[in-house]
């Protein structure tokens, strides 16, 4: 069974490549395509995480809420802007946080998430401050309320995942023209892939069927022949005119133009440059740095930056990123792990008569769990 659905994965595949070369879908450039695919079910993103009170706005620009001639009729051009390696020294750090996420995403579709906050940024056990866990932390952040804790949460599992359905789902809610990759795909060509699926199945269920069946990718007549080679060559998904390739600095650019939301993505890699998005009546600005090569292998933003029009944002910085199959431990013994650390701390203290540290409290960066 396996195999035959490799099979169909493999065609599926070469139909969505063959379709996606020209344009890709909206929901698609939301998945950090050019990072390499994940090798492992674990993946583990620590960063540092500064709160900024942003530079003023120039006179010339207002901070009311976009209106729908800005973002519908004339969108005007992004301009690139070049993300500083570190916080500006004239913008003043209110609150700084050490996350470290661990997600392990589970063979049922779910995914679960330990996330550990330390005092520093060497995230040493004796920085430990606290842990949480979620066992299903796709559905917590699908009831998610507050738009920046989905925001930040969604772009770090776009980032660390490869995942773009939870940014799909939060852009979905504010822009009625986001289409996901479901709403724009070829009937016809999923349906022929579907024919061909249960082909397969049958004939090897009982390998004289073979000689009885016609395979759906080679029929007969000469008419569905020329039929088949159609829906074969036509691209998977349907085109969107909401996406369309710019010049900018002597570069080209995906642009994306929806309602209330407008991104710039490097052309061959997909990679997102800068993104403009209004939810409700706040307006976010995210602009991602230099992307890397972390462990060798899985490219990510070195810094994300992102400004709310109110004057406040927070930079992340991403110090280490991991993918791997961890067969050494379950999610569960990883939180008895960090429980027996947190134990082994609160033990030490009481020995040396050390008051223990409050619970952190944030005035700024309160939106992460």
């Amino acid at each position: 069974m396996f195999l035959v659905q490799g099979i169909v994965l493999i065609f599926t595949l070469l139909g969505m490549n063959s379709g996606m070369a020209a344009r890709p879908t909206i929901e698609g450039l939301f998945r950090n395509g050019d990072n390499a695919e994940l090798i492992g079910e674990t993946s583990i993103i620590a960063f540092e995480i500064e709160s900024l009170n942003t530079l003023q706005p120039k006179a010339s620009e207002s901070t009311a809420p976009l209106d729908e001639d800005e973002l519908n009729d004339s969108p005007k051009p992004l301009q690139l802007l070049e993300l500083p390696a570190t916080t500006p020294s004239e913008v003043p750090v209110d609150e700084k946080r050490y996350i470290k996420l661990h997600f392990r995403q589970m063979a049922n579709g779910r995914t679960k998430l330990l996330q550990a906050e330390y005092s520093g940024a060497e995230m040493n056990s004796s920085e430990l401050l606290q842990i949480k866990k979620y066992k299903n932390f796709g559905r917590k952040l699908a009831k998610e309320e507050r738009d920046n804790t989905n925001l930040f949460y969604s772009l770090v599992m776009m980032f660390a995942l490869n995942e773009s359905k939870p940014l799909s789902r939060l852009f979905k809610m504010y822009n009625l023209d986001f289409l996901e990759n479901r709403e724009v795909m070829n009937e016809e060509k999923v349906k022929l892939y579907q024919r061909y699926k249960e082909y397969l199945t049958s004939i090897k269920e009982d390998k004289y069927l073979k000689d009885e069946l016609v395979s759906p990718m080679a029929p007969e007549e000469v008419e569905e022949k020329t039929l088949i080679q159609e829906i074969l060559s036509s691209a998977m998904y349907r085109s969107s005119d909401r996406i369309k390739l710019v010049q900018q600095n002597g570069d080209f650019f995906w642009q994306l133009s929806l309602e209330k939301t407008m991104a710039l993505f490097f052309n061959h890699s997909h990679r997102l440059q800068m993104l403009h998005t209004q939810f409700g009546a706040k307006r976010y600005v995210i602009y991602c740095g230099e992307y890397v090569l972390y462990n060798g292998v899985h490219s990510l933003p070195q810094n994300i930056r992102i400004e709310l029009d109110d004057g406040t944002g927070y930079i992340v910085k991403i110090i280490k990123y991991s993918n791997f199959e961890d067969r050494k431990r379950s999610f569960n013994q990883r939180v008895d792990g960090y429980n027996k650390i947190l134990s082994k701390l609160q033990t030490g203290r009481k020995e040396s008569g050390q008051a223990a540290p409050p619970p952190p409290s944030f005035r700024l960066l309160n939106f992460i769990y």
